[in-house]
């Protein structure tokens, strides 16, 4: 995917893309967005994929 991704809304840190492997497996195969610097992610997304960057890119107050 190359969609852009926003600055943690905590912190300002960069995020990135993690798809979970067989160290976790009990979410394999799911993927989240998780900030570099304090760890804060997204649920985990299975499946598709769809609104993985949507659920880490729109903050509070904004629209879909």
């Amino acid at each position: 995917m190359s969609e852009e991704l926003k600055a943690c809304p905590f912190c300002g840190a960069p995020a990135e893309r993690y798809d979970i492997g067989e160290s976790e497996p009990d979410n394999i195969g799911g993927s989240v967005i998780q900030c570099t610097k304090c760890l804060c992610s997204t649920r985990v997304i299975f499946g598709e994929k769809e609104g993985l960057y949507n659920a880490w890119n729109i903050r509070a107050g904004e629209k879909a």
